[in-house]
């Protein structure tokens, strides 16, 4: 299998996860134009044998598998579980489905590399293994990434696998770094107000991240370009 065909898989598995995240958003924001979707979606997974490890259990896949959108299974946590408990559910699974995929990159991430020649040299000043360049720094930016519920933070778990970025680092960041990422995005999908003290909360937190984000990132190209 070719570079070019992989990447036409991949965009076209990415279309239509934003068919299916789109047509959730609908269901949440215009619950008019679907009646009854939520309660019967609800129903059916709460319906199911141990359907909270089955939704971690999912959540582990999405993310074992980059094309598939972390944004239709984080919101449908909200959807099912509601904001707090929804935000656990996604946390855990995203975690541990991070975990293993950057376990995976990092033992077979040369064997990618030659097989379907990846090309990894723009990830490297970033998501590196060298610790003595800009690592706190460089966290600092991976870590946003994570956190802000927009990011391609599957990717990313890979990239720095098959990079090797120190182990340690990737660790501190995934368990913190997807708190924000996996409550945000499960209270889309749970109905809250967008006038309450979660809300107001979970927005600060992103516009904070995404300040930093843009300011360590500056500081970050600015330190390479002086090196």
């Amino acid at each position: 299998m070719t570079k070019r065909s992989i990447t036409g898989i991949f965009t076209a598995t990415r279309v239509i996860s934003l068919i299916f995240t789109v047509s959730i958003l609908l269901s949440i924001l215009f619950p008019t134009f679907f009646p009854g979707s939520q309660d019967i979606v609800s129903d059916w997974i709460k319906g199911q044998p141990y359907n909270q490890f089955l939704f971690i259990v999912i959540q582990i896949i999405q993310v074992l598998i980059p094309p598939l959108s972390h944004y239709f299974t984080s919101i449908l946590g909200g959807f099912v579980y509601g904001a707090i408990w929804g935000g656990v559910l996604n946390w855990v699974g995203r975690t541990i489905g991070q975990f293993l995929a950057y376990i995976i990159a990092y033992r077979f991430g040369n064997f990618l590399r030659r097989k379907f020649n990846f090309d990894f040299e723009p990830f490297e000043k970033l998501v590196g293994r060298d610790e003595t360049v800009n690592i706190p720094l460089r966290a600092i930016i991976i870590f946003t990434m994570v956190a802000l519920p927009f990011f391609p933070d599957d990717e990313l778990s890979y990239a720095m696998g098959i990079a090797k970025f120190p182990f340690k680092w990737f660790i501190l960041i995934t368990i913190t770094g997807h708190l924000l990422g996996s409550f945000s995005l499960a209270f889309i999908g749970s109905k809250e107000t967008l006038q309450g003290p979660l809300f107001i909360f979970l927005a600060s937190l992103t516009v904070l991240a995404f300040g930093i984000l843009i300011y360590t990132s500056v500081k970050f190209k600015k330190k390479t370009n002086a090196e």
